[in-house]
């Protein structure tokens, strides 16, 4: 922590900067105080997270944090409302430039569904007739895959696959636990530079976490007009399309009907809605370009 704190006394005493931008969540009081003793005028905290702390330790640590980065910040950003709260207070709320969500955006283009993409990759893996599963994310407790892995033993072992993206340190406990459940057709694909060309290859989208932050996943997951079923714990900011569930994870039979009653066919894009809602990579930098420009020169 002492050497973190000399090289960043350092680094703003390099040059003279006119703002300081901190992604640390509840620890981001350090650089704002160093920033506010610098005389730097524009300090921006910006929230990613949503754990909820489980300890008295935790909430203490975490109650100190958000009044020290109350006294040093200048400007109050957070990816959605979930984060906002976890990290500023429940009484937060848009105001201005001063507290403001700053979407986490993406490339539509990238992640548009093609029918080209879909054919070619369910060839590949030879699941041509398969109602095909995804989950994309770190393989860490709150994802909750373990949950996946449930829920998928309990349907039909004909004519559904699971394909799970990512890596982690839950990874191995996960692959042992798939084999212990005996399933067959599960495929861990690791971690992937081609996410985006595996939304149009699935038919669903599972995303059983415990808590999260935003989930970009799930935007991504939207933008290839793909279904997606969430659970309750997961802001409904997230929700761009209409067919977009969020279901209890107390109630397994809801999402196994769910899963069930997925219509292949419907795959259509919505790009529309999409760059409407405040996802577009484009409309959105342009945004936040102009909204920093404003910030410095006030």
């Amino acid at each position: 922590i002492f050497k973190n704190i000399k090289e960043l006394n350092a680094i703003i005493d390099a040059k003279e900067y006119d703002a300081i931008y901190c992604h640390q969540n509840f620890i981001s009081w350090i650089p704002l105080l160093i920033a506010k003793r610098k005389r730097i005028k524009v300090r921006i905290v910006h929230s990613h997270g949503c754990n909820p702390p489980k300890t008295i330790t935790k909430k203490l640590y975490n109650g100190s944090s958000r009044m020290l980065i109350k006294l040093f910040a200048t400007h109050f950003f957070a990816c959605g409302q979930a984060a906002a709260h976890w990290l500023y207070g429940p009484h937060w709320k848009e105001n201005g430039t001063k507290k403001k969500i700053i979407h986490n955006a993406i490339d539509l283009d990238k992640f548009a569904f093609s029918k080209e993409t879909r054919q070619k990759l369910r060839k590949k893996y030879n699941v041509t007739k398969d109602l095909c599963i995804f989950h994309a994310g770190r393989f860490s407790y709150e994802k909750n895959h373990k949950f996946i892995l449930d829920l998928f033993s309990k349907l039909p072992k004909e004519g559904y696959h699971l394909f799970l993206a990512g890596h982690g340190d839950l990874y191995p406990d996960m692959v042992k636990y798939s084999k212990k459940l005996k399933l067959e057709n599960v495929t861990f694909l690791g971690i992937r530079k081609d996410v985006n060309e595996l939304y149009s290859m699935a038919d669903v989208f599972l995303l059983p976490s415990f808590h999260e932050g935003f989930p970009v996943t799930l935007v991504e997951a939207q933008a290839s007009s793909l279904k997606c079923i969430a659970s309750t714990n997961v802001s409904k900011e997230t929700k761009i399309l209409p067919k977009t569930k969020y279901l209890s994870l107390e109630d397994t039979n809801s999402w196994l009907e769910e899963i069930k009653n997925t219509d292949r066919k419907d795959r259509r894009t919505e790009r529309k809605r999409l760059i409407e809602s405040g996802f577009d990579i484009q409309k959105e930098s342009d945004m936040f370009y102009h909204l920093l420009k404003e910030i410095v020169n006030k």
